[in-house]
């Protein structure tokens, strides 16, 4: 478990190494502390989600990349945007 761990975390890095070398990203945060947050979040899914809760799976994942999207990248308004190319 703890090696398929570091290789996602390790191929995290690499896309946001090349997002960042591409300027997709903030440049005022650092990317090994971005990784460690999705990472942490999307691990952490599992603990805190309630399928009888007030949202549906599909909508935390909604609120999730919304949320992760405008931490990491200097202007993103909402996942369905990248969808549609913007």
């Amino acid at each position: 478990m703890v090696k398929m761990q570091h290789e996602i975390f390790d191929i995290y890095m690499k896309k946001l190494n090349e997002l960042s070398k591409r300027g997709r990203l903030r440049g005022d945060v650092d990317s090994f502390v971005m990784n460690f947050s999705i990472f942490g979040t999307i691990n952490t899914f599992y603990q805190w989600y309630r399928e009888r809760g007030r949202l549906t799976r599909e909508e935390v994942a909604e609120n999730v990349i919304t949320f992760l999207l405008h931490a990491i990248t200097p202007s993103i308004s909402s996942p369905s945007s990248l969808r549609e190319g913007g």
